[in-house]
């Protein structure tokens, strides 16, 4: 026999030979661990595209205060009449609107309008107050913070607040285009939150997107004098 033929009868020996012999299964041990390795590779990816999302309807949940902010400086300025806003602390409601008559009488008598300002009202009725909501997720957090970031865990969820005694001291915007000097912190979870400040003399709100539980220093809601 040749050398060729002699290679070939043994390839063919070899491939009877691996044919005959049986496969080696997947152990159940082998198959849970890879399941394990693949759950947390998933987790890890969900995470990393939730996190910016968040991030991203915090940051409309801030531009939407600010906004409402200012156009309720502006509209307190052109009505001659206080505005005010109040959120519900834990939750994600918020109001804002003109301060009724009767509000007025409970004030200090820094926070109602001059004499002036009621000459200058005109027949015009005022728009109603309104009634918003934060983006799903986003909730208000008491301005002091008191470890109420820490307690949020690690996941975005909203607790609805149901009871009146949650609504926040109110923040003024007067005719003469000052505010109330006020803070108050915006938070999807606890390692995801902004801080907003409103500036009493010129009524410009600047927001910190680098806040932590520590950094949440004890402060008022909303100082009602000018």
């Amino acid at each position: 026999m040749t050398q060729s033929g002699a290679r070939m009868e043994s390839r063919l020996r070899s491939a009877v030979a691996a044919r005959g012999r049986p496969r080696r299964a997947f152990t159940l041990t082998e198959l849970l661990l890879t399941l394990a390795i693949v759950v947390i590779v998933s987790g890890a990816a969900w995470m990393g595209v939730q996190r910016p999302l968040i991030r991203q309807r915090l940051r409309s949940a801030s531009d939407a205060v600010r906004a409402d902010w200012c156009e309720a400086r502006n509209d307190a300025m052109k009505s001659g009449r206080t505005y005010m806003f109040r959120y519900m602390v834990h939750g994600d409601r918020y109001h804002v609107g003109p301060q009724e008559a009767a509000e007025h009488e409970d004030s200090s008598a820094s926070a109602r309008p001059s004499a002036n300002d009621d000459d200058s009202l005109g027949d015009e009725p005022l728009p109603p107050p309104l009634d918003k909501k934060l983006p799903h997720g986003i909730r208000f957090l008491p301005a002091d913070g008191g470890g109420a970031l820490a307690a949020l865990g690690d996941t975005a969820s909203t607790q609805a607040a149901e009871s009146g005694d949650n609504w926040s001291d109110p923040i003024y915007f007067y005719s003469d285009g000052s505010t109330s000097d006020a803070r108050l912190l915006l938070a999807a979870d606890k390692h995801t939150a902004m801080r907003l400040v409103l500036r009493g003399v010129t009524g410009t709100a600047t927001a910190d997107d680098n806040v932590t539980d520590t950094e949440a220093k004890p402060d008022t809601a909303a100082k009602g004098t000018r």
